[in-house]
C-alpha cells in the first residue's frame, strides 16, 4: 500500500470515529424518556423510585452525548 492510501484510510477513520461520538448528541434528546407531570410549585415533589430513576436516565442519557 502507498503512503497516500494510508493517509485516505487514517482521515476516513477519523471522520468515522467523530461522527460516531456525535451520534448521541443528535439521538438522545429526540428520545422522550416518559412524560413528565408538572408539580405545582408550592408543593415539593416526593421522591420515589421513578423519580431516582428518570434522574438517572437522564444523567445517562447527559454523560452519553460528551465525546
Amino acid at each position: 500500500m502507498s503512503l497516500f492510501s494510508e493517509i485516505i484510510r487514517l482521515v476516513v477513520s477519523i471522520l468515522v470515529a467523530w461522527l460516531i461520538t456525535r451520534l448521541p448528541l443528535v439521538v438522545l434528546p429526540r428520545i422522550s424518556i416518559r412524560p413528565l407531570e408538572l408539580i405545582d410549585h408550592p408543593y415539593d415533589p416526593e421522591i420515589d423510585e421513578s423519580l431516582i430513576l428518570q434522574i438517572l436516565r437522564v444523567r445517562r442519557a447527559y454523560w452519553a452525548s460528551i465525546p
